[in-house]
């Protein structure tokens, strides 16, 4: 069986055959494997849930294309092993981000390896305990349509952000060569130049080009490209961060998600759920993930979780 440091050199390989040279630190590996027992009270059915698994922590568009080629080769790789892979966020069983709010290089841990894992377990759960849940599509594409909006809102209001930094950076190199402290100054001695060479009826020297002329044409063009990308942002509401998308579209699915794990737990109380959660993780599990685990622990009190942590090579199967 391959330890996760042989893991990782292959998705490091992966990673540079996709444009990445390494992967995210971020992009954490779990392995392990899970058996339930689901006894229905009146004793007329006994279900078994069992698998073994591998997933990788991650949530960005890189991480992603990882996960798809790190799935492909799985069998090479993993041997029984099934790799998760990242689910849509809109209908979970779990909150995301439990005791992590104020962490801005995580606003949105959905694809922690952990939250994964449990979400999927959850999943394969609800089949069996309500066979015939169905969600409401119609909430479901209006969620989808305003969390498209959002998304696209950040992501011109980033582009925008970043264009300001831009000529801003332009403005000020533009200020640097020309000696001036400020652009008003340098606004100032263009005006005047402009007036010496057409009193003098000539065209500015190699020096006034330099000093003057060219810095002050490159420091106004950034000025108005400023002005008017932050009036755009004004009309837009301003800048939108990460931490106030992610919570927008936390918001959309909030009603959708409450409603269909009120559905799981109704329907678990005609249930008697057992059995063990095995998880060998490659760091230290965040806070968010301490979260997700405790938060199963509390919905299924006779679940048992076994979390190691820090583990460097497969064992015990």
């Amino acid at each position: 069986m391959k330890n996760i440091l042989e893991i990782r050199k292959e998705l490091d390989k992966i990673s540079q055959e996709i444009g990445t040279d390494k992967v995210r630190m971020d992009a954490v590996i779990i392995y392990g494997d899970y058996k339930l027992t689901l006894k229905k009270l009146d004793g007329t059915r006994t279900e078994k849930i069992e698998n073994k698994y591998t997933t990788i922590s991650g949530q960005d568009k890189q991480v992603i294309k990882l996960e798809q080629r790190f799935k492909e080769t799985e069998q090479r790789l993993l041997n029984e092993f099934e790799v998760l892979e990242i689910r849509d966020r809109e209908v979970r069983q779990f909150e995301v981000n439990l005791d992590q709010k104020k962490d801005k290089d995580r606003p949105d841990p959905s694809h922690d390896a952990e939250t994964k894992l449990l979400e999927r377990i959850i999943q394969e759960i609800s089949r069996i305990v309500t066979p015939n849940n169905q969600i409401d599509q119609s909430i479901l594409k209006e969620a989808r349509k305003r969390e498209k909006e959002i998304r696209l809102k950040f992501e011109e209001t980033d582009k925008l952000r970043k264009q300001i930094q831009v000529e801003q950076q332009k403005s000020e190199t533009a200020l640097h060569s020309s000696a001036y402290s400020s652009f008003e100054y340098l606004e100032g001695a263009y005006t005047a130049l402009m007036t010496t060479v057409r009193q003098e009826r000539r065209r500015p020297n190699p020096t006034e080009i330099q000093q003057i002329d060219k810095p002050y044409r490159t420091a106004n063009s950034a000025k108005k490209l400023v002005a008017s990308a932050q009036e755009k942002l004004a009309e837009m509401g301003g800048v939108m961060t990460v931490e106030e998308r992610e919570q927008k579209i936390h918001d959309i699915y909030r009603e959708l998600n409450l409603e269909e794990r009120t559905k799981l737990d109704t329907a678990m109380q005609e249930w008697e759920i057992t059995g063990t959660i095995n998880i060998n993780d490659e760091q230290a599990a965040c806070t968010s993930c301490q979260g997700i685990i405790r938060a199963l622990k509390s919905r299924f009190s006779n679940l048992k979780v076994n979390l190691v942590e820090v583990v460097k090579s497969y064992h015990g199967f």
